[in-house]
């Protein structure tokens, strides 16, 4: 799993306000936009960064339930690159002695 700082991304802090956060993502939005720096391969890479953290950071529900759920300070995404709603992703392993009943809850719980 890696761990991404949106924050850091927009090189805002933490308590920045909603209009902070428009002013920085336009800002890099405008400077690594890929139609503005077509020669430069890094500035596509760059510019769906800071769309994909402008998108989660920008919404005050999205932004306060994925740095509540990180518990530090920043969401995280799949290995794979791949956003959406799964945006925090991990492998639990079922202990070995466990009944049949337990593994069935244990399963179930580790959906939550």
């Amino acid at each position: 799993m890696i761990f991404v700082d949106y924050y850091k991304i927009l090189g805002i802090d933490k308590t920045a306000t909603p209009k902070d956060i428009k002013n920085a993502y336009r800002k890099l939005a405008r400077k690594f936009h890929p139609d503005l720096n077509p020669n430069d391969k890094d500035a596509k890479k760059n510019f769906q960064q800071i769309n994909e953290a402008n998108e989660l950071l920008s919404d005050p529900e999205k932004r306060r339930r994925k740095v509540n759920l990180t518990g530090k300070g920043f969401p995280v995404y799949k290995s794979d690159g791949k956003f959406g709603d799964l945006i925090i992703t991990y492998t639990i392993k079922i202990p070995a002695n466990l009944t049949d009943r337990q593994k069935v809850l244990f399963t179930e719980l580790s959906k939550l």
